[in-house]
């Protein structure tokens, strides 16, 4: 798609939303406020935003939040207490990333006895996200000789992590644990399995049509509506005794 940022906001909606179309999903499109409002006068209801909280226009998407909240969850029920994280883009407000990072932020808050350790990172145009995360990886690991388990916020970043740790003779599981988000096609693929979490696009992506729909046909705004991930338990966490 285009973006939407290059063009000035009074000619956005005359871009994005002509006469000719019905209804508009944005699917993880950053509108600023603004640019939100602008659209949402002139379309009204016909509007609905996936994966990304930008008021009026109702969001459907995955339930970002409990993605961090599950796996800290998971990690500490087993046994992990010091648990790095490789992060991306959290200073981007109401993004998935951000959403993510609350729900790791929540649980810790909840379980004082928890370690975190954060190695963020910010993709530059051009850069590979796992190149970055083998980077930040470093980093975290020349930090922090403790960490029994790393969280991953994608399992891109989580591959970047394992390359990581294997050029440095670390062992996944047995001496450190990699937990990521998505359940990208490769993840059962990588040497050991990844565990993640799985979010059902499938499902979203058929929400965010029936929502779109029954806002255009009772001419209203609905509740948004997010959905839970999935753990997905395979071979690259192990009991922390």
């Amino acid at each position: 798609h285009r973006d939407l940022h290059s063009f000035p906001t009074r000619r956005s909606s005359d871009l994005v939303v002509g006469d000719y179309v019905d209804g508009i999903i944005f699917i993880d499109y950053y509108l600023t406020d603004l640019e939100a409002q602008v659209i949402s006068d002139r379309f009204g209801v016909r509007l609905v935003e996936v994966n990304r909280k930008i008021a009026p226009i109702t969001t459907v998407g995955n339930d970002n939040f409990s993605c961090g909240y599950m796996a800290l969850e998971y990690l500490h029920r087993q046994g992990h207490r010091k648990i790095g994280l490789i992060s991306r883009d959290t200073h981007i407000k109401k993004s998935i990333f951000d959403y993510r990072m609350q729900g790791v932020m929540k649980y810790v808050g909840e379980h004082p006895e928890i370690e975190i350790a954060d190695s963020p990172i910010h993709i530059t145009r051009g850069g590979a996200d796992e190149i970055f995360a083998s980077r930040a990886a470093r980093e975290l690991l020349d930090a922090r000789k403790d960490l029994t388990a790393i969280f991953a916020f994608t399992d891109v970043l989580a591959l970047g992590v394992l390359s990581e740790l294997q050029q440095r003779g670390i062992r996944v599981p047995d001496d450190i644990s990699l937990c990521g988000v998505d359940n990208r096609d490769f993840s059962v693929l990588m040497n050991p399995p990844l565990t993640t979490l799985e979010e059902p696009a499938e499902l979203v992506a058929h929400q965010a049509m029936e929502v779109l729909l029954r806002q255009i046909d009772e001419g209203r705004w609905l509740d948004d509506l997010l959905l839970p991930p999935v753990m997905v338990e395979r071979a690259s966490v192990k009991q922390n005794s």
